[in-house]
């Protein structure tokens, strides 16, 4: 090349870098100023950021492997909180980035001061063949229509317990006749709280613990109904007139309401679900109505705002009293009494408990002159409600109700910008057909804010859930409810039949339509299980275009394509083994999973099959045509096809050195296998320390993963289920000063 083409060269080079930085530099700025043009814009509603910033710091504390020190986390709030007031003065950058910190630290410390607030002993060890006696706390009924009882325990066998002991006792029998504040004697096989099923699958630990239960325990002889203790009776006295109140509301309930809608009657008014019927359970899941039959944040609201109404519209009939300046004022306080009392007649379980502090700060909004349900409303019950009771950032209830709640608040205020000026001065078909675009858009708003809780935690996602709710929920609002809450004031009168025989109505024709909609082709697609990850980081999205309003909030939707694909490329076990050991699934090259049994723990193999996305779940016929293993007196033998390895199960000792020499994935029941030529050896000690265990294979490499390496060492954790270093030192140490529940 010439030197005058090289110099021109060089020339248009420079140039053309020139012009691309120039240009960058210049859409930086752009986009610079379009950031701080939307912070500044939005600088009211920061604040409502506050609880996810606490919700990922309780994620980070229920995902350690260990229990943190109280001391050092007190010690880090603290350093943050002066660092807060330092920068708030300063630099609104520098102080909004302390200030996340801060939240984080905050959501961090709440959960260890709630952990270390309920420490209570717990049962560490299984004691078959006990004698348990204490007070029934609550009644309720297992999968299989037997009776599940919270126990508060005050003797096992010979032992007086001198702390608080719950344990959750189950039978196979029905036992109407025990009640809430019974005292009640049982012979039973006492076991731990039980692990999850697989690795990173719902911990049933964990919820029983933070519920205050510390074992469960199941009978073998029948239960009987004994005298209090005297230095007990007024406990048990109070708790027995509470239980025999909502006895007597659901007896008369049931007596005056048809077979059928009786026990879906006495779900909405005092959240007894036990003698609804398996078929009617079953479809109000599949078309996405279950959430109706459990008394949350919907009843609460429908039932405290429903009065408020009622008692607005009844000042309004009254000039004298309607002219008063505190009428509503006056509507709200009652209202949330009325609340109060709905929250005690229902049993106040945790779910309840949230959805009224979320209508009291609603009322008493009301009472303060601000508007009930904002934004900010929400973040402060969110807030509050994580500041009590951190462990609801992990339940599914939690997720879904605030996730609903906070889509319609998010769609309300969209629409309430937007709305035509003359929207107000419309013909009565076009507002008859805006209530029902209302409430389809509703519907499709909670619907599509819900369903990746869903998803995750019940493997299940609902095809026609929009409409189902399009037509049920009308009903319920403005006939099921306001006829329930009717009665019940009626009830003292002797008159609560008249309302019931409208509720009697609604409620057959919800469950028509439950069973109608349940019968569409496709009506329930199941989902495999995706990482938690995936979950957290489609929740930021989606509150990112929640909880903003300027054009910055649809960044939110890269966000959440991403938390998309992270969940679709999620990567399901070849192979699962029971914490027993008695029963394995091996996929087979279809990518279904087959069993080593069908008969021996069940319920594994429920979960396994749920979490493989399998919604119906298989009748017996069904899974026995999927046993993938060959065995015969000593052994039992499985071929996995991607890629290709054995699995081998020796039953007897005389065949371990041959499964040895076959198998790539060795599992026996016996300790102290010795095999080395195998890719893993699962035998009982391994089983013992590890717990139920999953592996996969990643470019023909095997990779395991077991539940005692995800749950680590922490306070709802028995000793048994730990690993054997941390099993040694919690033993050696004690778990409780209180008492000692060691066999």
């Amino acid at each position: 090349m010439s030197l005058p083409l090289l110099y021109q060269a060089t020339l248009g080079t420079q140039k053309l870098f020139a012009w691309n930085f120039h240009a960058f530099w210049s859409q930086l700025q752009s986009g610079l100023r379009f950031l701080a043009f939307c912070w500044n814009d939005d600088w009211s509603r920061r604040s409502h950021f506050a609880p996810i910033l606490m919700g990922i710091g309780i994620s980070l504390y229920f995902y350690l492997p260990f229990e943190p020190p109280l001391w050092s986390a007190t010690l880090v709030t603290a350093i943050l909180f002066n660092a807060w007031l330092w920068h708030r003065s300063r630099s609104n950058v520098s102080a909004t980035a302390s200030a996340v910190i801060l939240l984080i630290s905050i959501g961090f410390l709440a959960s260890i001061l709630r952990t270390t607030s309920i420490y209570t002993a717990q049962i560490e060890f299984e004691q078959p063949n006990i004698l348990i006696s204490g007070v029934v706390e609550q009644v309720g009924e297992t999968s299989k229509h037997g009776a599940r009882l919270t126990l508060r325990v005050f003797q096992l066998g010979e032992r007086r317990i001198e702390g608080i002991l719950r344990i959750r006792l189950s039978t196979s029998k029905q036992r109407p006749d025990i009640e809430i504040g019974n005292w009640i004697e049982a012979r039973a096989d006492l076991k731990p709280l039980p692990p999850p099923v697989m690795p990173a699958g719902f911990d049933f630990a964990r919820k029983l613990w933070f519920e205050g239960v510390r074992g469960t325990a199941f009978t073998i002889q029948d239960i009987e109904i004994v005298q209090p203790p005297q230095n007990a009776a007024f406990e048990g006295g109070f708790l027995l007139s509470l239980g025999r109140l909502r006895q007597l509301i659901s007896t008369r309930i049931l007596i005056q309401m048809s077979e059928r809608a009786g026990p879906v009657a006495t779900a909405f008014l005092t959240g007894e679900r036990s003698q609804i019927s398996d078929a009617d359970n079953e479809a109000m899941r599949v078309s996405s109505l279950a959430h109706l039959l459990s008394i949350s944040g919907l009843h609460m609201m429908l039932a405290g705002f429903g009065f408020f109404a009622a008692i607005r519209f009844a000042i309004a009939l009254v000039p004298q009293i309607s002219q008063l300046r505190e009428t509503k004022k006056w509507a709200a306080a009652a209202s949330l009494l009325v609340s109060f009392a709905y929250l005690i007649l229902s049993g106040a379980s945790v779910p309840t408990q949230r959805a009224f502090l979320t209508v009291t700060l609603a009322f008493i909004a009301i009472m303060s002159d601000r508007t009930a349900i904002t934004m900010r409303t929400v973040a402060l019950a969110a807030t509050l409600i994580l500041l009590l009771t951190p462990e609801a950032w992990m339940d599914p209830s939690f997720q879904m109700s605030f996730g609903a709640v906070t889509a319609l608040v998010a769609a309300y205020e969209w629409w309430n910008e937007r709305r035509l000026a003359n929207s107000t001065h419309q013909t009565i078909v076009r507002r008859i057909f805006s209530a029902i675009a209302a409430s389809a858009t509703t519907s499709a708003v909670a619907g599509l804010a819900t369903a990746p809780f869903a998803a995750f935690h019940f493997n299940r996602v609902s095809v026609y859930g929009v409409v189902s709710n399009v037509i049920v929920m009308p009903i319920v609002s403005l006939v099921i409810m306001p006829s329930g809450v009717l009665a019940l004031l009626l009830m003292p009168m002797g008159l609560e039949w008249i309302p019931l025989q409208i509720m009697d109505a609604g409620l057959i024709w919800m469950l028509d339509a439950a069973h109608w909609i349940a019968a569409w082709p496709f009506a329930s697609v199941g989902v495999p299980s995706f990482s938690v990850e995936a979950l957290l980081i489609l929740s930021l999205g989606l509150l990112w275009i929640a909880l903003w309003q300027s054009s910055w909030r649809w960044f939110g939707i890269p966000v959440a394509v991403i938390a998309i694909v992270v969940a679709m490329s999620s990567t399901r076990p070849s192979i699962l083994i029971s914490t027993s050991g008695k029963n394995i699934a091996v996929r087979s090259p279809n990518e279904e999973l087959n069993f080593l049994s069908t008969r021996r723990a069940r319920f594994d193999t429920q979960m396994w099959l749920r979490a493989d996305g399998e919604v119906n779940q298989p009748t017996d016929q069904l899974k026995s045509s999927r046993l993938g293993f060959i065995c015969n007196a000593s052994k039992c033998a499985a071929t996995m096809q991607k890629p290709m390895r054995l699995v081998v199960v020796a039953t007897d000792s005389a065949v371990v050195g041959q499964a040895c020499e076959l198998a790539d994935v060795l599992i026996t029941p016996f300790q102290n296998t010795r095999c080395d030529t195998a890719e893993l050896v699962a035998d009982k000690e391994f089983l013992s320390s590890q717990g139920a265990t999953a592996i996969w294979y990643k470019d023909e490499i095997l990779r395991w993963s077991s539940v005692a390496q995800v749950r680590g060492v922490r306070p709802w954790v028995a000793i048994n289920d730990q690993p054997p270093k941390a099993r040694e030192r919690v033993s050696s140490g004690g778990t409780n000063p209180q008492v000692d529940l060691a066999p």
